[in-house]
């Protein structure tokens, strides 16, 4: 059997809340129950209900449990898990505040353990290089959260090379009878793009910032795409270590010639020091 699995860490799909969604009032969360379990060690189980109580902090995160839930047994492989939306019993209340238990009912299944991974698309990593970006074995518990790092990984991996639109799309083959899952990963690279001239816009922080930094990304331009290249970029300026790219450069792509656009905005009146040159 075959079907499409997305994997990302940082999205949840929730079903409605039967609470009126009153984000303001807080939410303290005394137990988290989780009924029928059978399978899963106790400590794993714990593991999952401090997730919870450390997230779920308001009447619309609850929405947020049934799914932090499920994604925990996925974890430990429980790849068909059914985690019923929580009950929710209010022990306590007080002005915008209210101490809660929630009851879940949980369905494990079966555990599940990947039978292999297969890649198609691309060849321009070996398939040992590409296998080796996610850390669960062959024959090791089918690790959701496992599988959503390899794919992260891979995708740096693909963009040090200039590939900044690669994407990587799984499929999983269930192996009921078995209980194994296949991970079938198909890449669609895109084109190899290369960094362009650097834009410096906004207003100095003293005369000669805009030169230097044009002067310090002269290496830089026309080098095929690597993120790795704006680290070193700002460590040649000597930035602070807590400064990321992410916070200097606004990166656009010019689709036709295949170029990577870095653009940085002077300004003066922010407390980031960027090499002495300018406050962001």
């Amino acid at each position: 059997m075959r079907r499409p699995m997305l994997f990302a860490l940082s999205f949840f799909l929730f079903a409605l809340s039967t609470i009126p969604a009153v984000a303001s009032q807080r939410i303290v969360i005394r137990r988290v129950v989780l009924e029928g379990v059978k399978k899963l060690p106790a400590a794993e189980q714990e593991r999952i209900i401090r997730n919870v109580q450390q997230h779920v902090m308001n009447k619309t995160e609850i929405d947020e449990a049934a799914e932090r839930v499920r994604y925990g047994f996925q974890r430990d492989g429980f790849f068909h898990v059914f985690v019923q939306d929580p009950t929710v019993k209010v022990v306590a209340r007080r002005e915008n505040e209210e101490t809660v238990d929630l009851v879940m009912d949980v369905q494990e299944g079966e555990q599940y353990r990947l039978k292999e991974i297969r890649f198609s698309g691309s060849n321009e990593f070996p398939v040992a290089a590409m296998r080796a970006q996610f850390p669960v074995a062959d024959g090791g518990i089918f690790n959701r959260e496992k599988i959503g790092v390899g794919l992260d990984r891979l995708r740096r991996l693909y963009g040090s090379k200039g590939y900044i639109n690669f994407s990587a799309v799984p499929e999983t083959e269930e192996d009921v009878a078995g209980h194994t899952v296949a991970l079938m990963v198909e890449l669609d690279t895109g084109a190899v793009f290369h960094f362009g001239k650097l834009i410096v816009a906004g207003e100095e922080s003293q005369p000669g910032a805009s030169q230097k930094l044009l002067t310090t990304w002269k290496k830089h331009e026309g080098q095929v795409y690597d993120p790795a290249a704006l680290e070193q970029f700002l460590r040649e300026l000597h930035a602070r270590p807590q400064i990321k790219p992410e916070q200097i450069f606004e990166i656009s792509q010019d689709p036709i010639t295949h170029v990577v656009i870095p653009r940085i905005v002077l300004s003066p009146g922010c407390t980031a020091t960027l090499g002495g040159l300018c406050r962001f």
